[in-house]
């Protein structure tokens, strides 16, 4: 399985919360062919706004489904109140 790490710190950089959602949408869009999966890496992120969610992993969600989501993206060094955030977020795209 090739995967591909993203450091959200570093998309999230001198950007708005959306801004900073729609690069990471445009990154995993871009290698979407290339890669199996991706690891998003919350390192230094403390907050995971729903400014950020609705740009990047609602957009995914939108374009692709639930299942695209639960196949190609991942989390490393994600706190449970920041997976708690997620996954409340993602249930309730449903």
């Amino acid at each position: 399985m090739k995967t591909y790490n993203i450091q959200i710190s570093a998309v999230m950089q001198n950007r708005t919360y959306p801004e900073a959602g729609n690069a990471l949408y445009n990154i995993i869009e871009s290698k979407a062919g290339s890669y199996d999966r991706f690891v998003l890496d919350l390192q230094n992120v403390e907050l995971v706004p729903s400014m950020f969610l609705n740009t990047s992993i609602g957009r995914l969600y939108a374009d692709n489904g639930l299942d695209y989501i639960k196949q190609k993206i991942a989390f490393k060094n994600v706190s449970v109140s920041q997976m708690e955030r997620i996954r409340n977020y993602v249930n309730g795209l449903k």
